[in-house]
């Protein structure tokens, strides 16, 4: 699983008029992230200048980046210094999340639905609202008090804004169906700019329907559909052949392998059913749809004071705890993206800073890890 951590932003703004030498450094002629390998992982080089790539001075300017100018890495952000003085802070945006959440009703099910329905708000809910998150939980399963059923309790249960109950009976393999079926009675809960997720919560596995058609089927839905794919994530029965889990007195039906396999195939976290203490599944659950929220998109503040932004003047750069800070070339849009690159939301009137994807997965997976965004330079690009 990713390192969960908080990326602050340092922007600075540029409260007198001075000139900067655009300093583009194309000298590794690689494209991963300045500061990492292919992998995100952290970097150090071997070479005498302080970036993380090998060039060599080559000019006789007393520089190493290649350029014609004195300075000494075309990665760091001392060549900003100049021309920028006023500092602000931000932090990045997180999307809205809309989960989707069905528990099997089958009769070897009751003391699951049992730890659900009295841990669904301690250790589940309550960290979302903790953190701040703006999320929506769509619950399919059989609703009641039966030993089969479940009724969630307050607060969630009757938090209309936060949470809708389908009232639909839950066999030991039809969840995924199940899903699909009821699609007309939740789609207008979903919002179309959300993260989707489901998580199945079953000691069976499914059948007929497998992992593959589940995502042909799910794709093609619409209104608002699933138009950026979705996570799954499962409290399930797996991998022993005969029962999928055993543990005591609690043992599963079947090995849940098609939900095993749109866990693995969408990253997302496999808890196990036959567990006798269910407080670590559901922090991670909560944890890992989190952390998927968390997003590269950075909102340009106000510099207040009159003082007015130049989307040419703006650069990004990032820096880990034991090296940096590395330049984020900019590139025009998000299909342009490089391994080592930035957009605008709006390339005219702009109110988002963007990494490109490879980029902020890259710098998230560095414990610790920072960006910042420098104002009043003349914006560094790439190139290619």
């Amino acid at each position: 699983m990713k390192k969960v951590h908080k990326i602050f932003l340092i922007f600075l703004f540029a409260l007198v008029q001075t000139a900067c030498e655009e300093t583009t450094d194309t000298g590794s002629g690689d494209k991963t992230v300045d500061g990492m390998d292919a992998g995100g992982k952290g970097t150090t080089d071997s070479d005498s200048d302080s970036d993380s790539d090998s060039d060599s001075d080559t000019d006789n300017d007393n520089d190493t980046d290649g350029d014609s100018d004195s300075d000494s890495d075309s990665d760091s952000d001392d060549d900003f210094e100049e021309c920028a003085k006023a500092e602000a802070e931000a932090e990045s945006k997180s999307k809205p999340v809309d989960i989707i959440w069905f528990i099997d009703n089958s009769g070897s099910m009751d003391q699951e639905l049992y730890w659900v329905k009295i841990k669904i708000n301690n250790e589940f809910v309550d960290f979302f609202n903790t953190s701040g998150l703006d999320y929506r939980l769509v619950l399919i399963s059989k609703k009641g008090t039966d030993d089969d059923e479940i009724t969630v309790p307050d607060p969630l249960g009757s938090d209309a804004a936060h949470f809708l109950h389908i009232d639909q009976d839950i066999g030991s393999n039809d969840g995924l169906q199940k899903i699909l079926d009821t699609y007309p009675d939740w789609q207008d809960f979903i919002r179309e700019d959300s993260l989707k997720v489901f998580i199945a919560t079953t000691d069976d596995d499914s059948d007929p329907m497998d992992a593959q058609t589940f995502k042909d089927e799910t794709v093609a839905l619409t209104d608002p559909g699933f138009p950026d794919g979705f996570m799954f994530h499962g409290i399930i029965a797996c991998c022993n052949p005969l029962f999928g889990c055993i543990n005591g007195v609690i043992v599963g039906a079947a090995p849940g392998l098609v939900y095993k396999d749109l866990i693995d195939d969408t990253g997302g976290v496999q808890g196990d059913l036959c567990s006798n203490n269910w407080t670590p599944i559901f922090n991670e659950l909560a944890e890992a749809v989190l952390e998927s929220v968390i997003s590269c998109n950075y909102e340009i503040p106000d510099p207040g004071n009159g003082e007015t932004i130049d989307p040419d003047k703006v650069n990004v750069t990032w820096e880990k705890p034991d090296g940096g800070p590395y330049t984020i070339p900019k590139v025009p849009g998000e299909s342009d993206c490089s391994t080592n690159s930035w957009y605008y939301d709006d390339d005219v009137t702009p109110t988002e800073i963007i990494l490109c994807p490879d980029t902020c997965e890259g710098i998230q997976d560095i414990e610790g890890a920072s960006v910042n965004i420098i104002f009043g330079c003349d914006t560094i690009v790439d190139v290619d």
